[in-house]
């Protein structure tokens, strides 16, 4: 049994939050054969450490609990941009880190470590980076590669020295190897797309619905989901699970569309649930466009 430590940028807050579903799953999987530790920043006053499906969460600060929102509701360059004040804070979020990182190595003996979205979070590695014994595992996912696409030979250097480092690289898929491989040449990396479990064809009980899953920002291009239901036949409706900074928006546009009876928003719900909301449902939709800054959905995970 290996003691086995995730570092990512947020992690699920209670039961009922949707926040990377696909990883929670993952890990309880893992957590059935090793010890598995979450590492990850904290959130407004949410406990910094907590145990859900035997994973064990623990959270580091960096401010005033009140300030502690950089990540989870937004991506952090989102969140960012959206806030700019709080790159003040950024020092401190990687100083915190690094030190409890070294601490939760120490104290929970460690064996292998994997580090999602390897930029930045690798930094908060690199004092204990050649740790006799100590495996690190980079798992590449989209995001980064706009980063790498628009970046300077400096940019590109960083993401070469990130990778040389860890003792393998995972892409999650083949399009993340490729441009990975553009960027830090032939150091080996392995494609490993994720997962979802499917319940038994039997289980599926059809109803007249088409879900959407995802938090509400711009890219998903849910916006013209919602249009699009003025040309599905009436006995359709659409469910909208999440939560997410253009809800409102979207409201107004199912008032303005007059679909206020058609398209229903669940918000957050729990995984027992959102179970169920699969099997049910006629058919699943995940829509993607290029919002007003560029961006656009990389592989939705959901």
């Amino acid at each position: 049994m290996s003691n086995i430590l995730h570092l990512v940028t947020a992690f699920k807050r209670n039961s009922s939050d949707v926040i990377t579903p696909w990883m929670v799953d993952l890990l309880a999987k893992q957590a059935s054969e090793n010890n598995i530790f979450v590492l990850t920043s904290a959130y407004k006053r949410i406990s910094k450490k907590q145990i859900f499906k035997r994973i064990k969460i623990i959270r580091f600060s960096y401010a005033p609990s009140n300030l502690q929102k950089i990540s989870h509701d937004l991506t952090i360059n989102d969140f960012l941009k959206k806030h700019p004040l709080y790159f003040l804070l950024l020092p401190l979020f990687f100083i915190c880190g690094t030190m409890k990182f070294i601490e939760t190595i120490n104290k929970y003996e460690i064996d292998i470590v994997n580090i999602h979205w390897p930029f930045p979070l690798s930094l908060m590695t690199i004092p204990i980076r050649h740790l006799k014994g100590l495996k690190i595992v980079n798992i590449w996912y989209g995001a980064e590669m706009k980063i790498i696409g628009r970046g300077t030979d400096k940019i590109k250097g960083i993401f070469r020295n990130i990778a040389e480092a860890a003792d393998k690289n995972i892409a999650i898929s083949t399009h993340t190897a490729n441009i990975l491989k553009k960027v830090i040449g032939e150091i080996d990396t392995v494609i490993i797309p994720y997962g979802v479990t499917v319940p038994k064809k039997q289980d599926y009980i059809k109803k007249n619905y088409i879900l959407f899953v995802g938090r509400l920002v711009e890219r998903k291009g849910i916006e013209y989901l919602i249009r699009a239901m003025r040309t599905v036949e009436k006995k359709y409706i659409l469910k909208i699970v999440g939560t997410g900074p253009v809800i409102n928006r979207l409201k107004d546009i199912v008032q303005d569309e007059q679909l206020h009876n058609r398209v229903k928003f669940l918000g957050k719900v729990s995984d027992e649930k959102l179970i169920d909301l699969y099997k049910e449902a006629s058919v699943f939709v995940l829509p993607a466009i290029f919002d007003n800054k560029g961006d656009t959905e990389g592989l939705g995970m959901v």
